[in-house]
């Protein structure tokens, strides 16, 4: 629960990892229009990536939680197109609820772990690392890894794996 919280707290928290121009990458302190600064978020990436490592070591699930975030990635990334102007787009209850499905199906005894893990990586992976070559189709002055609807995909799957649990 005390991680599930942070998560949210930290919702406002991108940490800026690269900004990209019209022919590639270019320094990423630079802003300027034209450019696009890519960020990862740290509630919505970073703390659930981390989390969901360590929930997958002690159940020795890296076989069966590889396919499980292979398919919860494939139907998040499906469901997620770029919109120009406003990011990646995905229906925040779709991934949760097809991680829990999924954990429950593959490992009945750790389906909370499971589907925590599976949730957050296959969001992440199959909304916005999985997009990240269309950045440019955005034409949003920054994006976010694990931000806005991702974020809000990755906050859920917390709470129905704590409710799995």
């Amino acid at each position: 629960m005390g991680l599930l919280l942070g998560s949210l707290l930290d919702s406002l928290v991108n940490v800026p990892i690269a900004t990209l121009g019209r022919g590639g990458p270019v320094d990423a302190g630079a802003s300027s229009n034209g450019r696009t600064v890519v960020a990862v978020h740290l509630g919505g990436a970073l703390i659930p990536a981390l989390v969901s490592m360590y929930l997958l070591f002690p159940h020795g699930l890296f076989g069966t939680g590889a396919i499980a975030v292979a398919a919860v990635a494939g139907i998040s990334h499906a469901l997620a197109p770029p919109l120009p102007g406003k990011g990646i787009a995905m229906p925040v209850l779709v991934p949760p609820l097809a991680a829990a499905v999924v954990a429950l199906l593959l490992a009945p005894d750790a389906a909370p772990a499971l589907a925590y893990a599976v949730g957050s990586l296959g969001s992440l992976l199959g909304a916005d690392v999985a997009n990240l070559h269309r950045i440019r189709e955005l034409g949003a002055p920054a994006v976010s890894i694990g931000g806005a609807g991702t974020h809000d995909a990755v906050f859920l799957t917390g709470i129905l794996a704590v409710l799995l649990a």
